[in-house]
């Protein structure tokens, strides 16, 4: 049997659903075991600045109902999550850039600051039109590098200073036009393991896009490289299918090797019996890679030009005052770290 060591600390949840694993994320039409876990992707599909601005577009909407059309919010993460903002210009041009065939495995992670974090310099690269501003499409001039491309922009935060605050995915492939405003709802309002996100936390949220992509079939289980492959292990024991996924950048900032790794993910699954050589050998090991974007509250606001929420302030001050004069004529007066065998 492989030992590991316990000096690493949990590694960041990344399951499909609140619940333990990630079998919700995959089809059940066969056992885990025998299905062929590689998605079909028509072309190359990157994560983009604009969609990390339309998670933040949605949850703002949800949280702050009167920040739209004034009409009513559909408080919930099922059917068509645009539904909130379809009254925005900006949003529905998003949708409609994002190819109507585009699907891809998504997760949408969102981190809450430990302190306030400023505008990032690539920003204002942004607003100059130097970032990659692109939506999701079937040809990209960086199709060669799909890959961990949030590793390319030089981050002034650094990850240290956040913490998880939810993360939702799946394993299957989503229509992007809907799967993006969905998984940004489920991730910051229906994680089992967190409170709801509220409003006076989104300031020092950020958000985090990626798209899983450039699936392969692994030899073995080891098959794989720390740092730019995210690995799905899948097998059977007895009667049961276990399967489970570490996001590309898991393994790396754990400080594990693939062995450790492995190991881990296992137990993640739910299988807590004897690991073995034998076992190893029958565990069916897919790998991927990651395209990434991250988006913090400060350059959310940068972007959009203006603060959402200094807006809504302004905006109750005015109707408080409003209330004040019309009801009273006179001028009377009138709101732990755990075990890494054992993460979840």
């Amino acid at each position: 049997m492989v030992k590991m060591s316990r000096r690493q600390k949990d590694p960041p949840p990344d399951d499909t659903s609140p619940s333990r694993g990630v079998g919700s994320g995959m089809s059940s039409q066969a056992p885990l075991h025998q299905q062929r876990l590689i998605p079909h992707q028509p072309g190359p599909i990157r994560a983009t600045v604009e969609m990390c601005i339309y998670c933040y577009d949605t949850i703002l909407a949800h949280l702050v109902p009167s920040s739209g059309s004034g009409g009513s919010t559909e408080n919930t993460a099922g059917g068509t999550a645009c539904a909130a903002y379809a009254y925005s210009t900006a949003a529905s041009n998003f949708l409609r850039s994002i190819p109507i065939t585009a699907e891809c495995p998504i997760f949408v992670t969102w981190d809450k600051a430990r302190r306030p974090t400023p505008p990032s310099s690539r920003a204002a690269s942004w607003l100059s039109g130097g970032g990659s501003n692109h939506a999701a499409s079937g040809s990209s001039s960086g199709t060669s590098t799909p890959a961990n491309s949030d590793e390319q922009d030089s981050r002034q935060e650094e990850d240290a200073d956040f913490e998880l605050r939810g993360c939702i995915g799946t394993l299957a492939p989503r229509p992007l036009r809907t799967a993006i405003g969905e998984f940004a709802l489920t991730s910051a309002f229906r994680d089992g393991r967190f409170n709801p996100i509220a409003k006076h936390e989104l300031p020092h949220l950020r958000v985090a896009v990626s798209l899983l992509v450039n699936y392969e079939e692994c030899s073995h289980v080891h098959d794989w490289v720390i740092g730019v492959h995210g690995i799905i292990i899948a097998f059977r024991y007895g009667s049961a299918d276990y399967s489970a996924t570490y996001l590309p950048e898991v393994a790396q900032e754990q400080g594990w090797n693939q062995e450790e790794a492995v190991l881990c993910l296992i137990r993640k699954s739910g299988f807590y019996g004897e690991i073995c050589s034998n076992l190893l050998c029958r565990v069916q090991c897919t790998r991927y890679q990651s395209s990434k974007r991250r988006l913090t509250w400060s350059d959310y606001v940068m972007l959009q030009g203006r603060d959402p929420l200094e807006d809504l302030s302004h905006d109750n001050v005015q109707e408080r005052n409003s209330g004040a004069v019309a009801s009273s004529p006179g001028g009377g007066g009138g709101r732990p770290n755990r075990c890494p065998f054992f993460p979840w």
